[in-house]
């Protein structure tokens, strides 16, 4: 296969992904809703259950892949809506513990009956949906591996500006 194939055919792949998700989140949010949830809230409800009591808004910002500073407001707006308490920690008072309040633990086990995602994925098989598995991980193992290497590379020429600009 040429170069440039092989790009369409990437590229193409790429673009069914994100049609995919892309269906699939809108009708996620559709149900979610029905809870007052947006789908960043429900990611977070899920991150700091699995947590068990040791989540902070660091470990959810690092397990949802969004920026500290969006976490942040995430939280502030779940703690307003009474879906999860912020306490600081009893052994380092710099850091806050995030739980799930009792409302919080029952939108979250109904939002958590995922009619729309367990009906869209039952057309896989326990074959396709492991080889499915398999192939995420592998592109979030990339993906993340891309980013980091990106970043660095970000870093390196911010800092490389920083230091031409002032030797002038």
């Amino acid at each position: 296969m040429s170069t440039h194939s092989s790009r369409a055919e990437f590229y193409q792949l790429w673009l069914m992904l994100r049609r995919v998700m892309h269906q699939m989140s809108n009708i996620r949010s559709k149900e979610l809703s029905r809870y007052g949830l947006s789908m960043a809230e429900a990611g977070a409800m899920a991150v700091i259950y699995s947590l068990d009591g040791k989540a902070t808004p660091a470990e959810v910002a690092r397990q949802t892949l969004r920026e500290p500073h969006t976490v942040s407001g995430l939280l502030t707006r779940m703690y307003r809506k009474g879906l999860v308490n912020k306490t600081p920690d009893q052994g380092q008072k710099n850091i806050v513990r995030v739980s799930l309040t009792d409302k919080g633990f029952e939108v979250y086990w109904k939002a958590m009956e995922v009619e729309s995602v367990g009906e869209i994925l039952s057309v896989l098989n326990e074959q396709e949906r492991k080889q499915f598995w398999t192939a995420l991980r592998k592109l979030r193992q990339k993906s993340t591996e891309y980013q980091t290497k990106s970043n660095e590379v970000s870093i390196r020429g911010r800092l490389s500006l920083g230091s031409s600009t002032g030797s002038r």
